[in-house]
Protein backbone atom coordinates (compact mmCIF):
# COMPACT_ATOMS: atom_id res chain seq x y z
CA UNK A 1 0.00 0.00 0.00
CA UNK A 2 1.50 3.27 1.13
CA UNK A 3 -0.05 5.19 -1.80
CA UNK A 4 -0.86 9.06 -0.98
CA UNK A 5 -3.69 10.95 -2.93
CA UNK A 6 -1.13 13.30 -3.87
CA UNK A 7 0.87 10.88 -6.33
CA UNK A 8 -1.62 7.70 -6.64
CA UNK A 9 -5.12 6.96 -6.69
CA UNK A 10 -6.56 4.83 -3.58
CA UNK A 11 -8.37 1.96 -5.18
CA UNK A 12 -11.47 0.98 -4.08
CA UNK A 13 -13.72 -1.80 -4.79
CA UNK A 14 -17.54 -1.50 -3.81
CA UNK A 15 -19.18 -4.66 -2.20
CA UNK A 16 -22.61 -4.81 -2.57
CA UNK A 17 -24.74 -2.82 -5.48
CA UNK A 18 -27.29 -2.27 -3.89
CA UNK A 19 -28.76 1.71 -3.44
CA UNK A 20 -26.13 2.70 -1.21
CA UNK A 21 -23.12 1.06 -3.19
CA UNK A 22 -24.26 1.74 -6.94
CA UNK A 23 -24.35 5.47 -5.64
CA UNK A 24 -21.18 5.58 -4.43
CA UNK A 25 -20.13 3.46 -7.58
CA UNK A 26 -21.11 6.53 -9.67
CA UNK A 27 -19.83 9.25 -7.32
CA UNK A 28 -16.20 7.03 -7.81
CA UNK A 29 -16.70 6.61 -11.46
CA UNK A 30 -16.87 3.16 -13.84
CA UNK A 31 -13.00 2.62 -13.18
CA UNK A 32 -14.35 1.66 -9.39
CA UNK A 33 -15.31 -2.25 -9.67
CA UNK A 34 -19.13 -2.85 -8.30
CA UNK A 35 -18.98 -6.76 -7.13
CA UNK A 36 -22.61 -7.44 -7.00
CA UNK A 37 -23.44 -11.39 -5.38
CA UNK A 38 -21.19 -14.29 -5.91
CA UNK A 39 -18.56 -12.31 -8.04
CA UNK A 40 -15.02 -12.36 -7.27
CA UNK A 41 -13.66 -9.96 -5.07
CA UNK A 42 -11.03 -8.06 -6.89
CA UNK A 43 -7.73 -7.02 -5.39
CA UNK A 44 -8.10 -3.39 -3.72
CA UNK A 45 -6.55 -0.86 -1.10
CA UNK A 46 -9.65 -0.07 0.06
CA UNK A 47 -13.08 -2.81 0.56
CA UNK A 48 -15.96 -0.54 1.07
CA UNK A 49 -18.82 -3.16 2.30
CA UNK A 50 -22.54 -1.39 1.23
CA UNK A 51 -23.98 -5.00 2.32
CA UNK A 52 -26.49 -5.60 5.17
CA UNK A 53 -24.95 -5.75 8.58
CA UNK A 54 -25.84 -10.10 8.46
CA UNK A 55 -23.01 -10.64 5.28
CA UNK A 56 -20.27 -8.37 7.07
CA UNK A 57 -18.64 -11.83 8.74
CA UNK A 58 -19.01 -14.03 5.67
CA UNK A 59 -17.57 -11.40 3.70
CA UNK A 60 -14.77 -10.43 5.67
CA UNK A 61 -13.37 -13.47 5.71
CA UNK A 62 -12.70 -13.62 2.20
CA UNK A 63 -10.53 -10.72 2.36
CA UNK A 64 -6.29 -10.89 2.38
CA UNK A 65 -5.40 -10.22 6.07
CA UNK A 66 -4.49 -6.57 6.97
CA UNK A 67 -6.92 -4.77 4.58
CA UNK A 68 -8.44 -2.00 5.24
CA UNK A 69 -12.38 -2.72 5.09
CA UNK A 70 -15.12 0.02 5.83
CA UNK A 71 -19.02 -0.41 6.31
CA UNK A 72 -21.55 1.67 5.03
CA UNK A 73 -25.85 0.38 5.08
Amino acid sequence: MGKTMQNDQLDVAIIGAGRFGSCMHQILGSDTPLVRKKEPIPKADLYWLTVQDTNISTLAAQFPHGSTVVHSS
